[in-house]
């Protein structure tokens, strides 16, 4: 995919990512994960274009097995290959939670979560990570 970089002021980069780029790591993801038969809901790529292109915040809202995760995915995918920015889910489900993060490990997707499961401590220690840009391995 492409981006370009833009600047505003002396220090702020902005990532600037095309509808075709969003839309072919979004296509691409679902392929690798579902099969080459399958392709992207009409709304998940809206959701992307509204957050990477347009850079506002987005809520999407679809049934559960609709795969919004591949949306989470896909944004990740794009700021993380341009060294910009993080992804924040969240989510009620802690099973969930756990089993994204796993997948995402497996994919070599650095990841973690934050929930009632982990004591203080390390909930903190998480907190600290993530505001310093890093996540550390689980």
């Amino acid at each position: 995919f492409t981006c370009t970089l833009c600047t505003h002021g002396r220090e702020e980069w902005v990532v600037r990512f095309t509808r075709k780029a969003v839309e072919q790591v979004l296509e691409d993801m679902v392929h690798g994960v579902l099969g080459m038969d399958a392709s992207p809901y009409k709304d998940q790529v809206e959701a992307l274009v509204w957050a990477l292109v347009k850079r506002t915040s987005v809520l999407l809202l679809q049934p559960t097995g609709w795969g919004k995760s591949m949306v989470y995915f896909a944004a990740s995918e794009l700021l993380r290959s341009a060294d910009k920015g993080v992804v924040v889910v969240v989510s009620p489900l802690i099973a969930l939670m756990q089993d994204q993060v796993e997948s995402l490990q497996a994919a070599g997707v650095a990841a973690s979560f934050i929930n009632s499961n982990l004591d203080r401590a390390e909930q903190n220690r998480r907190y600290a990570d993530f505001i310093a840009g890093k996540i550390a391995s689980e």
